[in-house]
């Protein structure tokens, strides 16, 4: 399966349960999401990245191995997307942005 992922956030928020609260200066990026058992995340500008992936019933779980960055994608949302959520680790703070992707 391939995804094609557009943040809906310009930057990283320290939470996003609510609103972006706490905005970073750290831009957000599209990226695009191939996998099957492992994952491997495409993004422009940058070599390949290959995550371990975690699959439930409704969602789909990827780790950047050696990290806790992480992204989820609810693999349906009723309609004809899929939302995710990422959270990023740096400088020892979490970040979080939010999005939706389409099937490639």
């Amino acid at each position: 399966m391939s995804l094609d992922c557009a943040p809906a956030l310009p930057k990283f928020c320290a939470n996003i349960h609510v609103g972006c609260a706490g905005r970073s200066r750290i831009e957000t990026w599209p990226f695009r999401l191939v996998f099957r058992d492992t994952g491997v995340l495409h993004r422009e500008g940058f070599d390949p990245v290959h995550l371990d992936v975690t699959l439930g019933e409704q969602d789909a779980v990827f780790r950047l191995p050696g990290s806790r960055d992480w992204i989820r994608i609810l693999l349906s949302d009723g309609k004809d997307r899929m939302i995710f959520s990422q959270r990023i680790y740096r400088n020892g703070q979490a970040l979080m942005t939010r999005g939706t992707c389409r099937p490639e």
